[in-house]
């Protein structure tokens, strides 16, 4: 099992915003696909697979986000 963790993507952000997941719950990915995407206070960003698997949700819309979070899993 892979971890999806939430990097540290602006330099002064501690919090991101779930904006979307680009892949449903159970599908099938490939490492580096885009999985979701998360808003900073500069940008819109899409976060990537770390690797191949079926990945399950953690965090849900419009949730608030540390980084360094888990926010889904990649099960092969």
């Amino acid at each position: 099992m892979l971890d999806i963790i939430m990097n540290q993507l602006d330099g002064n952000a501690d919090f991101v915003i779930l904006q979307s997941w680009l892949v449903k719950h159970g599908q099938w990915v490939k490492k580096d696909d885009p999985v979701c995407e998360v808003e900073t206070s500069k940008a819109s960003i899409e976060v990537l697979a770390p690797g191949n698997g079926f990945l399950t949700h953690i965090a849900s819309l419009g949730e608030e986000i540390r980084v360094g979070a888990i926010i889904g899993q990649i099960v092969e």
